[in-house]
């Protein structure tokens, strides 16, 4: 499974991709072709679709985006991840 982001204006896709690299060691995949410098690719499947890797992304994504100026807060994309999780109880 590939979950695709679309880059928010204003944010540089190479930029993110580092941050999150360099401080949380999670790659993923910028567009290719025409879609290249406007989506992230971000594979989440098996084991890495676990509770605590979701919520690590989450969190580490909305720290990338908060690193360039970019108003982020990874509180609703948690929650719905909590529901999410939360209803497989």
């Amino acid at each position: 499974s590939l979950v695709t982001i679309r880059i928010p204006a204003g944010v540089e896709d190479a930029a993110v991709r580092r941050f999150l690299l360099d401080e949380y060691r999670i790659e993923i995949g910028g567009g290719l072709g025409p879609v290249k410098g406007q989506i992230w690719r971000v594979g989440l499947m098996g084991y890495n679709s676990n509770r605590r890797n979701i919520t690590l992304l989450l969190t580490a994504l909305a720290a990338a985006l908060s690193a360039q100026g970019h108003k982020a807060s990874a509180g609703a994309a948690l929650e719905a991840a909590d529901a999410v999780y939360g209803a497989g109880r």
